[in-house]
């Protein structure tokens, strides 16, 4: 790690979420850091790849995870996301897994 890097505060994260959660309601946080040069203006975060479509969704600059359906814990008792941290400025990236 140089002194530019951006990474998210910690690779992994654990959410419970109550089935009963009404859609687009806030359930988690996914922070970031950036050291000294990274750029903090136009990273921007993105799921690669999950077994949550359409249930889960994840704002691209602030991190904060909502839900976008009802859960069904029976169907689908976990939510796995892979997140990938970019800078289009600098090209760095860094990888999270939230559940």
């Amino acid at each position: 790690m140089d002194d530019d890097d951006l990474t998210f505060e910690m690779p992994q994260h654990l959410f419970r979420v109550r089935e009963d959660v009404s859609p687009y309601s806030e359930v988690g946080l996914v922070r970031t850091t950036t050291t000294a040069g990274a750029s903090k203006g136009r990273r921007s975060m993105t799921i690669y790849d999950s077994n949550a479509e359409g249930f889960i969704s994840v704002d691209a600059a602030s991190g904060v995870i909502r839900t976008e359906a009802r859960l069904d814990h029976e169907r689908r008792p976990v939510i796995v996301l892979n997140l990938l941290l970019e800078d289009p400025d600098t090209g760095e990236e860094s990888y999270c897994q939230v559940q």
